[in-house]
């Protein structure tokens, strides 16, 4: 599994609507081929709310968490070196 963490870092909510919007037409032209599942997290009114899509569950969003925090600090750490 290749894991590849795309930030979303608009301003708005309204921002980020529309990059959901665009990812979705890319589901829908074929650029994106394929996607087995999604975990979203989400701050919304001060509390922290998680999402699932396709073939997911409790253990299978845990293991995509966990890999996507791993990938997000070794990006970040990788970025901030190459700063310094």
């Amino acid at each position: 599994m290749s894991i590849n963490v795309v930030p979303l870092r608009e301003v708005s909510a309204n921002d980020i609507a529309a990059q959901f919007r665009r990812m979705a037409d890319e589901i829908d032209s074929g650029e994106i081929e394929h996607i087995e599942s999604m975990v979203a997290v989400a701050e919304i009114d001060g509390q922290i709310v998680l999402y699932g899509w396709g073939n997911i569950d409790g253990m299978r969003a845990t293991g995509m968490l966990s890999l996507g925090s791993a990938q997000l600090t070794r990006q970040t750490l990788e970025t901030m070196e190459a700063q310094s």
